[in-house]
C-alpha cells in the first residue's frame, strides 16, 4: 500500500511539474505572434575591443505582406544594440518590438529578450543597419550588423 501511495505521489508531482513548465513557457511570451523567420544580432564583442567587428551581412528575402524579426537582448549594462530602420521605408517598415522574456525585477545582472519586427510593403531592396552602442568599454567600439532585404513581387 505504501509503494502504491508513493507511486501516485511521484506521478502527481511529475504532472504538476510538467504543468508548471508549460505555464512558465506561456508566461515568457504570451503577446503577439512572432514572425516565422527570426534572426539574432551577433554576440557582443569582448570588452575593450578596439577593432571594428567583421559581422557578415545577412540577406533576407520576403514578399509583400511577409514579416521577419530580429531578436536582441537588453542587458542591464551600457553595451547594447541600437535598433535599425530600413533605409527605404517604402519597401520595409519597422513594426513593434515584442518582448519575449522579461528580466525579473530586482535581478542584478539580468536582461530581457525582444524581437524587433519588420514588414515588407512593396517589391524592392533596402538595408537595415544595427549599431552596437558601447558605453563603458575601455576603448570605443564601432560594431555594426547589416541586413540586406529583398522584397520580390511574387504572389
Amino acid at each position: 500500500m505504501r509503494r502504491r501511495t508513493a507511486l501516485w505521489i511521484a506521478v502527481g508531482a511529475l504532472v504538476l511539474a510538467g504543468a508548471g513548465v508549460g505555464t512558465a513557457a506561456l508566461l515568457r511570451h504570451s503577446g503577439p505572434a512572432l514572425p516565422a523567420t527570426v534572426l539574432d544580432v551577433p554576440a557582443f564583442p569582448s570588452p575593450g575591443a578596439t577593432a571594428p567587428s567583421a559581422f557578415p551581412a545577412v540577406e533576407v528575402a520576403l514578399r509583400p505582406g511577409q514579416s521577419f524579426g530580429i531578436r536582441y537582448t537588453v542587458p542591464d549594462y551600457p553595451e547594447q544594440w541600437s535598433i535599425g530602420t530600413a533605409e527605404d521605408a517604402a519597401v520595409l517598415e519597422r513594426g513593434k518590438s515584442i518582448t519575449v522574456q522579461q528580466s525579473p525585477k530586482g535581478n542584478v545582472g539580468g536582461s530581457s529578450s525582444h524581437v524587433q519586427v519588420y514588414r515588407a510593403l512593396r517589391p524592392g531592396t533596402t538595408r537595415i543597419v544595427w549599431t552596437l552602442a558601447c558605453g563603458s568599454q575601455v576603448s570605443p567600439c564601432h560594431s555594426t550588423e547589416t541586413y540586406d532585404v529583398t522584397v520580390s513581387a511574387g504572389s
